[in-house]
């Protein structure tokens, strides 16, 4: 229940994360504003919201991990 991710399980989550949201910006800026589809602006902004994803994400799972845990423990205890 409690299982740890590994560095590696962590890193594919990161880059899945910012491919999808690099392709998705860049379609945007190249459809409705017209601006190059390989901009660097595009690829630095999905890189910084794939990890503000990755660290919410990270305190989410720990945070339904912990309350998994303290649910368990209150069943076993009566």
């Amino acid at each position: 229940m409690d299982r740890k991710r590994t560095k590696l399980e962590l890193l594919f989550a990161f880059i899945i994360n910012a491919t999808a949201i690099y392709i998705a910006l860049a379609i945007y800026d190249c459809v409705f504003r017209g601006k190059d589809f390989l901009s660097m602006h595009t690829f630095c902004f999905s890189a910084l919201m794939s990890a503000i994803c990755y660290f919410v994400g990270d305190n989410y799972y720990s945070i339904s991990d912990k309350i998994k845990r303290r649910s368990y423990e209150n069943s076993d205890s009566k």
